[in-house]
């Protein structure tokens, strides 16, 4: 085995090949060891951690002479580093937009923005009749303006609607690390969660998927905005879903974040969809 010099091909030793031969490297001293025998070439030099040169060194083993055969045999675009495409940016990204601008309809322009999967509407089982109904939490005047932002949009675009129902559960800000403060909406679905059905769906695991990719060689990925909200609610399980501000009640038209069951339900409804795929 050989090193060769840094003005020729690059080649990668792996740990096998290190293993086997018991290669040490030590990058606090910038040392290379075999068998505790130092391999550097400038052993000698005190500063040789200050000096910016690549070192050169000899592994003396037998397989030297079949390495250089085969490095000698390589192709150029197996051992070179790829070549820059720059040159073909400009060429993509115009492609792109055309693409882009092609399904326009498809891209949400914000979170709000969503569609509805034409699906029969979901239904949110609990296990007792009696109402869970919850006073709204206290909040600042700056926090009651921006959680009246958020509702407004929410009822332009459809995902919910106000509401009379015996259900209440209070709503919070929490942190949005993007944004850095607290705009994040959220809907405090504890006690309606202990009474909810549990739904026993199988998430998939992710090493199990991973496996399945081990060959794969083209990808594609499936990114909805606000992936629930696509989600309709069946009338009769809405007022469930209702959530009560310092300015009034509201409740879910679509399946709303932070409810117990909505992991299965969306699983559930991806999968029926992208089976035949």
């Amino acid at each position: 085995m050989y090193v060769l010099d840094h003005t020729l091909p690059y080649i990668i030793l792996g740990m096998p090949e290190l293993s086997k031969y018991d290669i040490t490297i030590d990058c606090s001293k910038q040392k290379i060891c075999q068998n505790g025998k130092n391999l550097n070439k400038s052993q000698n030099d005190k500063n040789h951690s200050n000096d910016k040169n690549k070192q050169n060194f000899s592994l003396h083993i037998s397989e030297c002479k079949q390495i250089n055969s085969h490095c000698s045999q390589t192709t150029e675009d197996q051992v070179n580093p790829p070549q820059s495409v720059t040159e073909n940016k400009c060429e993509l990204r115009k492609e792109v937009k055309d693409i882009i601008k092609n399904f326009d309809s498809v891209f949400s322009k914000d979170k709000y923005d969503v569609g509805a999967l034409r699906v029969e509407p979901q239904r949110i089982v609990l296990n007792s009749d009696l109402p869970v109904s919850l006073r709204p939490y206290r909040t600042s005047p700056v926090e009651e303006q921006e959680i009246k932002s958020q509702v407004e949009k929410l009822l332009q675009a459809g995902l919910i609607k106000e509401s009379n129902s015996p259900y209440s559960s209070p709503v919070t800000l929490a942190f949005k690390r993007d944004e850095g403060k607290k705009t994040r909406l959220c809907i405090d679905f504890r006690k309606l969660n202990a009474l909810c059905k549990s739904d026993s769906e199988p998430l998939p695991l992710m090493d199990s998927l991973l496996d399945k990719l081990a060959k794969a060689k083209i990808f594609s990925s499936l990114d909805l905005a606000s992936g629930y909200w696509h989600v309709p609610i069946h009338p009769k399980d809405t007022e469930k879903l209702a959530f009560c501000t310092n300015f009034g009640l509201y409740e879910w038209c679509r399946l709303p974040f932070g409810i117990k069951v909505a992991p299965a339900i969306f699983n559930r409804l991806i999968r029926r969809i992208l089976t035949k795929y």
